[in-house]
């Protein structure tokens, strides 16, 4: 059923009950899983906000594929500078360029502020999207 998944976790979350979740779904379908990890970028007229680094953001994407690859799925990272309001856009382009079957968003967290402004990256999904799209649980607090 599901083939290809793509996962798309920010630094901030945790991780670990997605990832859990992941595991289980990519070895009951013998599916390979893509790590994408968003560099979110703001650009402003006299400022660049950026909450990591290039390098940050590669070794995040990659430590987390390889808590994958070490739980025995085939995984690899994928890592792109992205403006927040642009997210779910670039999610839904990676997710189709990949082939995947499920797109699974880890801790989708409430409402804030960017949000209100940009859009709810999870209502652009779940009504874009072409294949399924599991939101996890954020953390509780």
């Amino acid at each position: 059923m599901f083939n290809r998944i793509l996962v798309a976790i920010a630094e901030a979350e945790d991780t670990s009950q997605t990832l859990r979740v992941v595991t289980e779904l990519a070895e009951a379908f013998s599916a390979e899983v893509i790590v994408y990890h968003a560099r979110q970028r703001v650009v402003h007229p006299t400022v660049v906000e950026e909450q990591e680094t290039i390098p940050e953001a590669q070794r995040y994407g990659q430590l987390m594929a390889a808590k994958l690859v070490k739980a025995g799925v085939k995984a690899t990272a994928l890592v792109e500078s992205v403006r927040p309001d642009r997210l779910a856009d670039h999610i839904l382009a990676q997710a189709e360029a990949a082939g995947s079957d499920l797109i699974v968003i880890g801790g989708h967290h409430p409402h804030n502020l960017r949000e209100t402004v940009f859009g709810d990256i999870g209502k652009a999904l779940a009504h874009r999207s072409v294949c399924p799209v599991l939101f996890m649980p954020s953390a509780p607090p």
